[in-house]
């Protein structure tokens, strides 16, 4: 199954296809009309169930489809949801500033508070921006939101994804903007020992 999302402006499109891509259809709302709610996120697919999550105004629309994108239901969480949906085996989850969100099946979502942990103790949650989940259950994170490059970066990793340890700045190299980050692994080399 691939499913492919797109915007140009305020036009958004959802297209599925079920046969390695040699024909595509739009889905729609099990009661019918246009995917536009739900805007044109990453997708993520866990538990035999997709889900994308459209954030405006400080409201997150959530959509997800358990029969092959073919058609889609949606949730309201009242968060402005900027980082991207994980699913961790069991679970999907997604970060608003000081705030985790948690669901198994895409509609029901239950929301907690998160922390920071750094060398001046234990604060609010921070804005978890990019995220990944290691095989391992490790999270990694950088700070979201507008201009949080170069001076401005933070690095974070959680056990969790509740209790967020701040990296020190000595500890990565602060650069240009990340907007994804994935998990993965490479042979060890000379490169990356």
């Amino acid at each position: 199954m691939f499913l492919v999302t797109a915007q140009d402006g305020s036009n958004y499109d959802f297209q599925y296809s079920s046969d390695r891509g040699e024909t595509w259809h739009r889905p729609a709302f099990t009661d019918g009309g246009r995917l536009d709610p739900c805007g044109a996120p990453h997708p993520v697919y866990g538990g035999g169930i997709f889900v994308v999550a459209n954030n405006v105004n400080g409201t997150t629309t959530v959509c997800r489809s358990d029969d092959g994108a073919q058609t889609w239901t949606s949730s309201v969480v009242n968060a402005s949801v900027e980082a991207r949906i994980v699913w961790t085996g069991t679970e999907f989850m997604m970060w608003s500033p000081g705030g985790v969100h948690r669901s198994t099946d895409g509609i029901t979502w239950t929301s907690a508070a998160t922390q920071t942990r750094n060398d001046a103790g234990v604060s609010g949650g921070p804005n978890i921006g990019p995220v990944a989940r290691g095989e391992n259950g490790t999270f990694v994170a950088q700070r979201g939101g507008w201009q949080v490059w170069y001076d401005s970066q933070r690095l974070y990793r959680s056990t969790d994804g509740v209790v967020w340890d701040e990296l020190l700045p000595s500890n990565f190299k602060h650069g240009h903007p990340i907007t994804m980050m994935a998990e993965g692994w490479v042979e060890r080399s000379a490169a990356c020992p």
